[in-house]
């Protein structure tokens, strides 16, 4: 443990030379640097994949694409040092064991992938100052390899995949973008219940889980898993069809305790505390949906993830959600024409963080046809 301790000590001392460009500094300088400087973003923020074998490998300066949140940093250089891992030993779901982005005008980290597939980007707090802020066990990478990564990844390239099964099937134009996007579904391969089961109320409301969205450090969001679903067939609903009833207050009044009916005056309150519905609101008129119910969902740890195939709890990748979380709400965005919502678990780790806050910087990225 010490002698780990020294190796981040002496790896978190790398400066660059007095030149702070890496454009500026020879091909061998310049790759030295890229490698401490790789290694020591993988020690801090995800150790287990840390190998001290095998050479890394760095690309050449690369143009930071144009994406909506981020339109500072378009056109920007970086380089990406790969480093590898032996597939004799182990394997992962991806051919690496650790991808670092670095910048090139400052030699900054700006995001790290890890052979699990999922990573965290540092374009909004940047690394220097999260590492200064101090470093949480639950913020690194947990180790995944061989069928545990099965049961997370099936993964697409990318994020149109899960864009077009929202446009299909719930009228809307997801255009979230790229680096916030940690998880895409292929299947829905995890889900969530609520409240404890019992004799008497075996059966928990179930959340399907689909891609997993990080905007900012404080807030994580799941949205509902689509693959398996139909799109709605306007001739299934009554002709005065209204969605006055959030399928999330299932989800509020089992976690409390309250899933029976008999309990009637007990739930009305329960949703008159914890939900609220917006119309001709701001966020509705962003989204141009006709109504958001926002429900808060007490009792955070009554909240638990699944694995579909098994049954049982599922990675830390996701029930490190609900451990982190000081609040959680589902939020359903629903349009008329698409007669049934969009629906979102937010789970919020900063108690001084307003769901309001947290809809809004989604909202920007949800928008119904």
């Amino acid at each position: 443990m010490k002698y780990f301790a020294l190796i981040i000590a002496f790896i978190c001392s790398i400066q660059l030379p007095a030149q702070n460009n890496l454009r500026k500094l020879n091909k061998q300088e310049r790759e030295k640097y890229l490698v401490e400087k790789a290694k020591e973003v993988v020690l801090n923020f995800g150790p287990a994949y840390y190998r001290e074998y095998g050479t890394p490998e760095i690309s050449k300066a690369r143009k930071f694409k144009r994406e909506e949140r981020w339109e500072e940093f378009a056109g920007k250089r970086y380089y990406t040092v790969t480093l590898p891992y032996d597939k004799t030993k182990e394997q992962l779901a991806w051919s690496y064991a650790a991808k670092v982005d670095i910048w090139e005008e400052n030699g900054e980290p700006q995001g790290v992938m890890f052979g699990y597939g999922m990573g965290i980007h540092f374009l909004d707090t940047p690394y220097k100052e999260r590492v200064e802020r101090g470093i949480k066990p639950e913020e690194q990478a947990p180790y995944f390899c061989g069928q545990e990564c099965d049961l997370i990844m099936h993964l697409t390239d990318s994020p149109a995949y899960y864009s077009n099964q929202i446009k299909e099937k719930r009228g809307a134009v997801c255009t979230l973008p790229h680096r916030a996007v940690l998880f895409t579904e292929g299947k829905p391969e995890y889900y969530f219940t609520f409240g404890k089961a019992t004799e008497e109320h075996p059966a928990r409301p179930i959340f399907n889980g689909g891609t997993l969205v990080n905007l900012q450090d404080d807030f994580s969001v799941v949205i509902m898993g689509l693959n398996n679903e139909q799109k709605p067939a306007p001739e299934a609903y009554p002709a005065e069809y209204t969605y006055d009833a959030p399928i999330s207050a299932s989800y509020l009044l089992s976690n409390c305790g309250t899933p029976c009916a008999k309990q009637q005056e007990k739930a009305t309150y329960l949703r008159a505390r914890h939900e609220q519905m917006l119309e001709n609101h701001e966020l509705t008129q962003t989204t141009n949906c006709d109504r958001i119910y926002i429900v808060e969902l007490p009792n955070v740890k009554n909240i638990e993830v699944h694995n579909r195939h098994t049954g049982i709890p599922c990675s830390k990748t996701f029930t490190g959600l609900t451990a982190k979380a000081t609040k959680c709400y589902s939020v359903e965005f629903y349009k008329q024409t698409a007669r049934e919502p969009l629906i979102m678990l937010f789970f919020i780790n900063n108690s001084n963080t307003a769901i309001e806050e947290c809809v809004a910087q989604i909202a920007q990225y949800i928008r119904f046809e």
